[in-house]
């Protein structure tokens, strides 16, 4: 998954480009924005970028074996955390923070991509403020809300927030007639 493939969101896309190509990047970052706009797609694409073989200006090459893998869902230093249930625990959250404490197995940097992070519990989100506080060295970690006020202040003041906005119709429209196309 590259950049290039998601449809909009050039001005959070050139953010993260930007980043990347200054090597600046935050430590934890917040994509907030409406539910299935793409937030998850451009952290995993953030992802790939971070860990690919030969990354360009699009960002991850999207055919390495290290793009594959995190398109496919299965790169070892890509974690996904999602709500078990109806929220996120904090044992999930102590696993994830595991995880991130371990250096790379086999890319640049590890990346955690906590999905729906409203569905963090109070406990699971007072864990993971610490992570948050004290981030493990090669370490991203990226914040996926559709509700970022539910988030608590504390864990919203350490990441840096990236807003995705609804794509205009026209844009929309001519995503979906290519994709009818196909």
């Amino acid at each position: 998954m590259t950049f290039s493939s998601i449809i909009g969101h050039e001005r959070p896309i050139s953010i993260l480009k930007r980043a990347i190509s200054h090597d600046a990047l935050a430590h934890a970052y917040l994509f907030s924005g409406e539910q299935g706009i793409g937030k998850a797609m451009t952290a995993h694409a953030l992802a790939a970028a971070l860990n690919c073989a030969a990354p360009g200006p699009e960002g991850g090459c999207g055919v390495c074996p290290s793009c594959r893998k995190t398109a496919a869902r299965s790169h070892p230093d890509v974690h996904v955390l999602v709500s078990d249930g109806a929220e996120i625990k904090i044992d999930q959250v102590r696993a994830a923070q595991s995880d991130l404490s371990l250096r790379p197995f086999e890319g640049k940097r590890k990346v955690l991509i906590v999905d729906n992070s409203e569905t963090l519990n109070e406990a699971s989100s007072n864990a993971f403020l610490k992570t948050l506080e004290e981030p493990p060295g090669e370490s991203l970690i990226i914040l996926v809300t559709s509700m970022p006020q539910s988030l608590l202040i504390t864990i919203r003041s350490r990441c840096q927030e990236v807003k995705f906005h609804p794509l205009p119709r026209k844009i929309l429209a001519e995503a979906l007639r290519r994709l009818r196309s196909l």
